[in-house]
C-alpha cells in the first residue's frame, strides 16, 4: 500500500478514528483503500441499531492538499457543492446576522406552505412559524404570495441564526409539522454524543460545536452560518448550517476539516453532522477527500423498515458519490489562495 494510504500518510486519520464506532465499525476496508488508491470514488452507507439514524462514509483521491479545502470552505457554494445545489450563501457569526439575500421559494415549497397547519405540514417548522406563515401570507394572491413567503422565510432564517448565536443548541427548533413534536436540540445532543469519523479525533472542535457559543474557539481557520437551497430526493430543501473549519498537522499528515452542524432543515432530518476533510502526506499536493455524515431522520419512531433501508443505501450512497465527484472537480479547478 502506498504512503498516501498508510497510517503515516494521508488517510492515517481515517484509519485511526473510524475503527472506534461500535456496533458498525464504520471504516474503510482494505479493498476499499486499494480502490481509493486506484482513483475510484468509494462510498459506504451504514445504519445503526437506532434505525432512525444514517451514517455515511466516502472518499476519493484529489490532486490538491488541505489548503485548497480551507479556501473552498470559505465559500458556501463550494463546500456544499452538489449537482442539485440551487442557492447558497454565508451568514457571518455575529450578533445581528444579515438577511440571506437571494433566497427564494419555488412553487413546490409554496404549495406545501399554503396547506401547512400545526400537526400537518409539508415543511419542518415550529408552531410559531407555521402560524405566522398561515396568517402573514395571502395564499390566494397568486401574484404576491411568492415574494411574501420568500421574505418571511428569509426573516425566519435570520431570526434562527441570531437565536443560535446567542443560545446554541437551546435555540434549535421544536418541530410541529406532525402530531408528535420533535426537538432538533435533543436530536443534536444525541448525535454529538455518538460522534462522527474525523470529529472524534478532535475533542476541542467537538466541544466547540456541542457547547457553542459558550466554548472557546479551538483555533479555527474560519466559522460562519451557511444557508442553502437544493433539490434533494424530489423535494426542495431549505437549510441552515454552522460551519467550522480547522487546519492542522498530525503524525506526518497535513489535514483540513470542515464540520457542518445542522441548525435548520426544512425536510428529512431532525439533526445532522457532516465532516469534509482533505488529508495528505505532509508537504504533498496529492491528497484524499473524505466526507462522513451522521443524521437523525424524521422517519417514524421505529425507524426505516428493511425495504426502506435497502433503498436508502442506494439513494444516499448515490447522492454522496455525486457530491464527492462534484467537490473533487471544484477543488481541482482552482488553486488554493
Amino acid at each position: 500500500m502506498s504512503a498516501l494510504l498508510s497510517p503515516a500518510g494521508g488517510l492515517f486519520l481515517l484509519l485511526a478514528v473510524t475503527d472506534a464506532l461500535p456496533p458498525l465499525q464504520a471504516r474503510f476496508t482494505p479493498d476499499q483503500l486499494r480502490r481509493i488508491q486506484a482513483g475510484e470514488t468509494v462510498v459506504s452507507v451504514f445504519q445503526e441499531e437506532d434505525r432512525t439514524e444514517v451514517l455515511t462514509l466516502g472518499a476519493v483521491r484529489v490532486g490538491v492538499g488541505p489548503d485548497r479545502l480551507v479556501a473552498c470552505a470559505r465559500e458556501a457554494s463550494c463546500l456544499h457543492a452538489h449537482p442539485d445545489l440551487e442557492q447558497a450563501g454565508r451568514i457571518e457569526a455575529v450578533a445581528a446576522p444579515a438577511e440571506p439575500a437571494g433566497l427564494s421559494l419555488d412553487d413546490a415549497l409554496l404549495d406545501r406552505l399554503a396547506r401547512c397547519r400545526v400537526g400537518k405540514c409539508g415543511l419542518r417548522l415550529s408552531k410559531e412559524a407555521i402560524e405566522r406563515f398561515g396568517s402573514a401570507v395571502r395564499w390566494d394572491d397568486e401574484g404576491g404570495r411568492a415574494a411574501a413567503a420568500s421574505a418571511l422565510m428569509r426573516q425566519m432564517l435570520m431570526a434562527q441564526a441570531a437565536d443560535y448565536h446567542a443560545q446554541g443548541n437551546r435555540a434549535l427548533l421544536v418541530f410541529a409539522d406532525r402530531p408528535q413534536p420533535a426537538s432538533a436540540g435533543e436530536s443534536m445532543a444525541v448525535l454529538l454524543e455518538r460522534g462522527l469519523p474525523g470529529l472524534d479525533a478532535q475533542p476541542d472542535l467537538r466541544r466547540f460545536l456541542r457547547d457553542y457559543p459558550n466554548a472557546p474557539d479551538p483555533g479555527l481557520a474560519d466559522q460562519y452560518l451557511m444557508w442553502y437551497r437544493e433539490h434533494s430526493f424530489r423535494r426542495t430543501l431549505i437549510g441552515l448550517q454552522h460551519v467550522a473549519v480547522a487546519r492542522f498537522t498530525a503524525q506526518g499528515s497535513d489535514l483540513a476539516l470542515a464540520v457542518s452542524k445542522q441548525v435548520y432543515a426544512s425536510s428529512f432530518t431532525n439533526a445532522s453532522l457532516e465532516m469534509t476533510a482533505v488529508a495528505a502526506p505532509q508537504g504533498s499536493r496529492d491528497g484524499v477527500l473524505v466526507i462522513a455524515s451522521r443524521s437523525r431522520t424524521d422517519i417514524r419512531p421505529s425507524g426505516f423498515n428493511w425495504l426502506e433501508r435497502v433503498l436508502l443505501r442506494k439513494m444516499v450512497g448515490g447522492r454522496l458519490s455525486d457530491r464527492l465527484k462534484t467537490l473533487k472537480s471544484r477543488l481541482e479547478a482552482t488553486p488554493a489562495r
